[in-house]
């Protein structure tokens, strides 16, 4: 389980820009982070192997979502 200090740095946290620099590093700079092609292929991923990672973005869109229609 995490922390609220873990729940705290995920709301501040630039992920775009975590991205950026993880795929640098870890790949010499070889590979460069791509927003629009990589977002969508973590995002499969995470579907794919760690849906409840996801549950909390679901329940948000769900909730604006259902607001748009109802209104």
């Amino acid at each position: 389980k995490g922390t609220s200090e873990d729940a705290d740095w995920l709301k501040v946290v630039d992920g775009a820009n975590l991205l950026i620099k993880l795929f640098s590093e870890k790949t010499d700079n070889k590979v460069s982070f791509i927003k629009t092609k990589h977002s969508y292929e973590l995002t499969e991923w995470l579907v794919e192997n760690k849906p409840e990672c996801l549950q909390e973005i679901a329940a948000l869109l769900r909730e604006i979502l259902t607001k748009s229609t109802n209104s």
